[in-house]
């Protein structure tokens, strides 16, 4: 929990205005919520006037907040640690058994790892599992084989082992019962050594890196790290140089997106439909998942490397890793070879609709597939990794199901935010008050989630940029500094649409079949000048030109160039208004014309700077409003897109020679001129109290 709600102080408003547009003190007072506060009541006020007063709406607010404040409340903090630690003292045994086998092989440690790893190579990976079970032709075979003797350790050419513990960090000290509790379990488990630091100086030369604590959401005990970023005492394990040898020995780490996901649902489902059988069983369809069980502690570190990977701890011992760890940059590359592996003898063994997230596996099968599936899954897990190394309690399958922090639904078809990864959002937008300073640590919290959850959230996508505008070229992330109007506006603005979200998901998450490609049915040409605009939407079925249009623009911008890639976006925004005011939905389209920047903002939705704010906000709003997505777009040269380009210039059809094409006389449209009037990049809305809201609250109002 904050400091802020813990406190569940007020904000300290600058003047009477402020506190009435932006709420003197946080939604999340309490776990029990009761009634609305000023920033609740603010939140409300905003989103009737967007989309008009909605029966239940208020009561939905009420609840999500009081189940947003009750997860706040099981992030738990130090106290929580120090229960949950309950004065742990590290019990006789920890001080003998290693000191014992490092006695028997005159304290030689790689000798002594050899030996343990030996001891245990019946359940773990090993050459003999890999043959048994991976084809010689897998592309990553010799690389598996290499990682059954353990990973690697790789350094730069300026490393030098300290030799020499750092102090202990004061938060891990505070801690420590906690901290030391959790590596007990690891210890009792065989994953790591522990020995007496007279010991370790006496007989090792090692590399230590700092034990840090920090919480865990759900965890009282939270989690403990190890920091090989740390280099306040010399160079460090995790370097750049380290960095590259490992993506060049093991490969490049590459994760599967909710895209990937999505993608593969969709063709799973079209495969079902499109199937001879004229009973649609796509119903019977259901999604599951599974993990394998501590993920890196499956594989090994190489005998001679585990000297890199000591620690000190409280009480005068020093823990040394043999086992995969959380902290090192190495271990994520590493794993990411036995992912590859696995997925693919997942796919050849089952079906190629699976999909795997370092340790999470991912696919969609019939009900009545799922058992067979889950033995399959656990016969080839478990014969590569060892016995256990599928988590039994992690299975899960259904017609909805939570992957990779997102929550897809067979059953409507949508995609939204995983509940619990929801509510952590909630708190974060809600959990602040907009007259107070805010750091920019926090600020880079939010901007992370927008830019993440537009994903989803479509409406949200012109926040983005906003919300990292404001903290650029800030390098202290502890620093306060003071929201700007804009930037409040666009917090508020994520609050009503996070709360959108909840009461009405079915308009505001993603339907699943948009993530696939989908042919486009219309082309927008388009070109601009500084002056004005030609746009022309092409059938591509038809294969021709159906209609055009030329504006000009109602404001000077004084043929200042910086207002190009906006202007080219305002041409964008024009060719999608002319789709809309045909009636045109539910549909992909392709752009074409000479403004890269352009063409990669409507393809991507991810958008930069400040001076495009209105049209970006017409663009996704008349997009969400007509579902209409960019699914492709052609670049062309600027000497090759002279129709437009003279269209933008006021040229007219006629005498370009295109009498028998349908034009469109915008000049007549005064909701169109409107719209084009608040896309004028020349308006400041940085500073100019509530402007910006007011900007999206008259684009919905057009639009809708």
């Amino acid at each position: 929990m904050s400091s802020y709600m813990a406190a569940n102080g007020r904000g300290n408003p600058s003047t009477a205005a402020a506190e009435r547009e932006y709420g003197d003190s946080t939604a999340l007072k309490t776990v029990g919520f009761s009634g609305h506060n000023s920033v609740t009541e603010l939140t409300l006020k905003y989103v009737e006037e967007l989309c008009g007063k909605r029966e239940g709406f208020e009561d939905s607010v009420g609840r999500l907040l009081t189940d947003a404040a009750q997860s706040c409340n099981l992030i738990y903090g130090i106290k929580e640690a120090l229960e949950w630690g309950n004065d742990f003292n590290w019990p006789a045994k920890v001080l003998v058994r290693d000191t014992k086998l490092a006695e028997s092989v005159q304290y030689n440690l790689e000798l002594m790892v050899q030996q343990h790893h030996q001891q245990r190579s019946m359940s773990r990976l090993s050459a003999e599992r890999i043959a048994r079970i991976v084809p010689s032709s897998d592309p990553d075979y010799s690389r598996i084989l290499d990682l059954a003797d353990g990973m690697r350790v790789f350094i730069a050419n300026t490393f030098m082992s300290n030799n020499e513990p750092p102090p202990l960090r004061k938060l891990y000290v505070q801690v420590a019962c906690a901290v030391n509790k959790i590596l007990l379990d690891s210890w009792s488990e065989g994953l790591v050594f522990i020995v007496p630091l007279h010991v370790a100086k006496q007989h090792f030369h090692l590399h230590y890196s700092p034990v840090h604590w920090t919480t865990k959401v759900g965890k009282k005990c939270g989690r403990n790290l190890f920091d090989s970023s740390d280099d306040s005492r010399g160079p460090c394990l995790n370097s750049e140089d380290a960095r590259v040898m490992l993506e060049n020995y093991y490969g490049p780490i590459e994760h599967p997106t909710i895209t990937d996901v999505a993608i593969m649902i969709n063709k799973r489902i079209t495969e079902v439909q499109s199937s001879n059988n004229s009973t649609d069983h796509s119903s019977k369809l259901i999604l599951w998942k599974a993990d394998l069980k501590g993920a890196f502690t499956l594989l090994n570190f190489r005998p001679e490397h585990v000297k890199y990977l000591a620690c000190l701890l409280t009480d005068d011992l020093v823990l040394i890793y043999h086992t995969g760890l959380f902290g090192w940059t190495g271990t994520p590359y590493a794993f990411q070879v036995i992912t590859r592996i696995v997925k693919r003898l997942l796919r050849k063994a089952i079906n190629e609709y699976i999909e795997m997230y370092v340790d999470d596996i991912i696919g969609i099968c019939f009900d009545f597939e799922f058992q067979n599936i889950k033995e399959k899954v656990t016969q080839i897990c478990e014969g590569l990794l060892g016995p256990n190394a599928i988590a039994i309690d992690k299975w899960d399958s259904g017609r909805q199901l939570d992957v990779l922090g997102w929550h897809i639904n067979l059953d409507n078809m949508r995609v939204s935010i995983a509940r619990r990864n929801f509510l952590k959002v909630v708190c974060g937008f809600f959990d602040m008050s907009l007259l107070d300073m805010i750091t920019v640590h926090e600020l880079e919290r939010l901007a992370s989630w927008s830019s993440r959850y537009t994903t989803i959230l479509r409406h949200a996508a012109p926040l983005s940029s906003i919300l990292y505008n404001e903290f650029r070229g800030y390098r202290n992330r502890n620093v306060s500094i003071k929201p700007s109007s804009l930037c409040r506006s666009a917090i508020i603005l994520w609050r009503c649409l996070l709360c959108l979200l909840e009461f009405d998901p079915l308009s505001y998450s993603r339907a699943l079949n948009s993530f696939s490609y989908h042919s486009p049915s219309y082309q927008i040409g388009f070109d601009a000048s500084l002056t004005g605009i030609g746009v022309g939407i092409t059938c591509l079925a038809l294969g021709q030109l159906v209609t055009v249009t030329s504006f000009s623009f109602p404001f000077n911008l004084e043929s200042d160039s910086k207002y190009q890639n906006t202007v080219e976006f305002i041409a964008v925004v024009t060719g999608i208004w002319l789709l809309y005011k045909r009636g045109i939905k539910d549909c992909t389209i392709e752009l074409k014309g000479d403004s890269q920047t352009a063409l990669k903002w409507g393809e991507t939705e991810r958008f930069k700077g400040i001076l495009n704010l209105g049209s970006v906000i017409t663009f996704i709003l008349l997009g969400t409003r007509c579902n209409i997505w960019v699914s492709s777009s052609i670049h062309v040269a600027g000497e090759d897109n002279t129709f437009y380009d003279q269209l933008s210039r006021g040229a007219t059809i006629d005498s370009l020679g295109l009498n028998d094409i349908p034009i469109i006389n915008l000049q007549d449209d005064p909701s169109f001129i409107k719209l084009i009037e608040l896309c004028n990049p020349r308006i400041d809305y940085v500073e100019q109290e509530n402007s910006f809201i007011l900007l999206w609250k008259q684009i919905w109002k057009l639009i809708h």
